[in-house]
């Protein structure tokens, strides 16, 4: 199953980010791509005290070839994939 960028999308992603792909062609959209977040010491604590974390930063990585080929730090993309 592939899942495409949605046209609503197209503004909240930095055009590098959509355009960026691993060495085996794989975008943020193919199923072999995956979404680590990463928090700060703030966030982890705030999540042990059950908030929500919000990650400072989300790195695009391939499954297969184990490359990461795009990084954002970006306050609103980080909002959005919050848990």
């Amino acid at each position: 199953m592939k899942t495409k960028t949605e046209k609503w999308q197209q503004g909240l992603y930095p055009s590098e980010i959509i355009t960026a792909t691993c060495n085996c062609g794989h975008n943020i959209d193919h199923e072999k791509v995956g979404l680590e977040r990463r928090y700060s010491f703030w966030m982890n604590l705030a999540q042990f005290l059950g908030v929500t974390p919000i990650p400072h930063q989300l790195i695009w990585y391939c499954r297969q070839c184990g490359k990461e080929f795009a990084s954002t730090s970006d306050r609103d993309i980080c909002d959005y994939y919050s848990i």
